[in-house]
């Protein structure tokens, strides 16, 4: 075999590979940018400033990417493909409905049903009790918080990458005990809004919860 032909063999196999390459991190494209953000994530921890609009929610709330997926190292929901699966799991029973109430409020959820794991109702409740209590001390009256989001599917959280650079195709919304509170919905009630974040601070320390301070207007948080 001389040597032209051997090298046009191996310039093909070279071909080849990059292609294969290609069409894998094409496919896989979502995860891997999901990853490389976790790893940069975890080598440059966040140091943004204090924040007007949630006070003190920088400190108190830096429970980045990595660490709220340690919260799934036990029981997690298997991520469905469609909103139509979503809603058989809650007629199942494997699902609960959250709900309006006198402790809080279920904004429209366009990317998101209100659908979480029974764990959530669970830390829920105690929210709102130590939120209550917080209020009680600065002899306030009980405002309900407001929940944004909750379980995706993976169409809409495909659907959400393409809108908002900061969601992510392999969310931990997928999984059924992540939601996100608003605290920009809290407007000029700045009283009720501080009770609420040192009642979400409690619990984190407490290691009810992981808590995530997004600048867009929320509180992401996974229950443990």
């Amino acid at each position: 075999m001389n040597t032209g032909y051997k090298r046009s063999i191996l310039l093909a196999l070279v071909g080849v590979m990059v292609l294969s390459m290609g069409f894998l991190a094409y496919r896989y494209r979502h995860m891997l940018m999901s990853k490389s953000r976790q790893a940069f994530e975890i080598i440059v921890p966040f140091n943004g400033g204090l924040s007007e609009t949630c006070p003190g929610c920088v400190q108190k709330f830096p429970d980045r990417v990595p660490i709220q997926e340690t919260a799934y190292r036990r029981g997690r929901l298997k991520a469905q493909s469609t909103m139509d699966d979503l809603d058989g799991l809650l007629r199942k029973g494997i699902l609960v409905e959250l709900e309006d109430n006198d402790r809080f409020i279920i904004r429209e959820m366009e990317h998101s049903r209100p659908y979480v794991l029974p764990i959530v109702v669970d830390f829920l409740e105690r929210l709102s009790r130590a939120y209550a209590l917080e209020l009680k001390a600065r002899k306030l009256s009980y405002r309900p918080f407001e929940i944004i989001s909750a379980t995706r599917s993976i169409d809409s959280a495909d659907k959400l990458t393409e809108e908002n650079s900061i969601a992510r195709r392999w969310s931990h919304h997928l999984h059924g005990k992540t939601i996100d509170i608003s605290y920009k919905r809290f407007g000029r009630h700045e009283g009720e809004k501080i009770c609420l974040i040192e009642a979400l601070s409690k619990l984190r320390q407490q290691g009810r919860c992981y808590v995530k301070y997004e600048r867009k207007g929320a509180l992401h948080l996974t229950v443990r």
